[in-house]
């Protein structure tokens, strides 16, 4: 699929307000941004390091890095070309009561306004696809990244073949519908790993060693199918049909111990079975005009588990993927595309 660029910014209030809208009320989303803060600051930092959100946009990351960071003397950064982006940021800290702590500032990621060597992390969100030349940005990176410094940039891959349009369009009902097409041409102007490969290869990164990966553009299982997280990893279902969680999984459907699990059926493609509770299906029917799913069966979940009932068919033994389904709930698929090459990633994690 050629890649469609788009705009390098929202740059009209209403546009911009109605992104932080829709972004800052989605809790898939926000799961996405706390999962990319702690990455971010798991990479290291030193006492009183400085970090820039590039293409901070709302704030979103720059205010969960600062949350982290709280109280530790580190100075966190936001910067971006909205005006009106910046200052739906600074509204956003001062709700979280971190607006002291972050600044912001208005600035072109093709020729920041930051002096060599300035900051000792660099993270950035969903902002690549706007670049319609990454290689003066991963240039810019390289200048103003210290020499030990620390650098990741998450954002979206351009889909290359038709199936995985199924799971983005599936995904996509989270999303209201007015503001899905936005995500899909996101996701039309972003680039493949290949794409990104050869113009790291001509950068000031390569040069000096010091890339660490475009989280998402790389080909590692977790985005290999969609433009956000999609799988969280491997559960094996125990001798009494009990199966783990996985911990981001739980936190971002909000599981909670004693709370009633839903089953429902997979996909005719993938097999396998969904988890939903009540609070969820309830959701799902006001945004898409009501429900009509079969249920396999219930149970109640443990601390962090479940116990599959026996009339969804899932044996002691069995690996399932634990992947984000729709809306509805956590999927665990047993065949298909996604398993497939999930068999071909030993680095994903091992829920048992």
């Amino acid at each position: 699929m050629k890649r469609v660029p788009e705009s390098e910014a929202i740059a009209e209030p209403v546009d911009a307000s109605r992104f932080n809208e829709v972004m800052g009320s989605n809790r898939f989303r926000q799961a996405d941004y706390r999962r990319l803060a702690h990455r971010a600051v798991d990479m290291g930092i030193p006492p009183g390091g400085k970090v820039l959100d590039m293409g901070t946009g709302p704030g979103f990351v720059a205010i969960e890095v600062a949350r982290l960071l709280r109280g530790t003397g580190y100075q966190v950064v936001g910067m971006d070309l909205s005006a009106a982006m910046l200052a739906l940021a600074a509204e956003n800290a001062a709700k979280a009561g971190l607006n002291g702590v972050l600044s912001w500032r208005e600035g072109d990621v093709k020729a920041m306004p930051f002096d060599d060597g300035e900051f000792d992390l660099i993270v950035s969100n969903d902002s690549l696809h706007h670049w319609d030349d990454p290689l003066p940005v991963f240039d810019e990176i390289a200048r103003v990244l210290k020499d030990d410094g620390r650098c990741i940039v998450h954002d979206s891959k351009r889909l290359q073949h038709w199936w995985p349009w199924l799971f983005v369009k599936t995904i996509s009902l989270t999303v209201p519908r007015g503001f899905r097409v936005h995500w899909w041409n996101s996701i039309r102007s972003s680039y493949t790993a290949d794409e990104l490969r050869a113009i790291l290869g001509r950068s000031r990164l390569a040069d000096r060693g010091r890339f660490y990966g475009v989280d998402g553009c790389e080909v590692d299982m977790p985005r290999l199918v969609k433009g956000a997280k999609w799988t969280f990893g491997w559960a094996v279902v125990g001798p009494e049909r009990e199966i783990a969680i996985p911990p981001e999984a739980w936190d971002e459907y909000g599981f909670q111990a004693g709370d009633e699990a839903i089953f429902t059926p997979g996909s005719r493609k993938s097999g396998g079975f969904g988890i939903s509770t009540s609070v969820l299906m309830t959701e799902a029917s006001g945004k898409m005009g009501g429900t009509n799913l079969h249920e396999l069966g219930r149970s109640r979940f443990g601390d962090g588990w479940v116990v599959v009932p026996p009339e969804v068919g899932a044996k002691s033994g069995d690996r399932l993927l634990a992947v984000r389904g729709s809306c509805y709930g956590l999927g665990f698929v047993v065949r298909g595309p996604i398993y497939e090459e999930a068999l071909k990633h030993p680095e994903l994690e091992v829920f048992a």
